[in-house]
């Protein structure tokens, strides 16, 4: 995941001016809170959110059909059993 690093904050900052932060991300989408120069909370519209888990479901599923169909002899003997 990339991020624009105006989207990257540190804790500190969050800290002191979380409404300041928020107002990032409501313009960003998403904000990178890091702590010790490391990654620590992303921050980001519940939209945005409910985006990322769709996409990972619709990923899931393409993967599960591929299996399936690339395994369909042995699933029907399953089937069979």
């Amino acid at each position: 995941m990339e991020f624009n690093t105006n989207c990257i904050v540190n804790m500190s900052e969050a800290d002191e001016d979380f409404a300041r932060v928020a107002r990032l991300a409501d313009e960003e989408k998403r904000v990178l809170i890091v702590k010790d120069d490391r990654p620590k909370y992303l921050l980001l519209e519940f939209e945005e959110y409910e985006k990322i888990c769709r996409e990972e479901e619709l990923e899931l599923a393409r993967k599960a059909q591929e299996m399936l169909t690339e395994n369909r002899n042995a699933y029907n003997r399953l089937v069979d059993l």
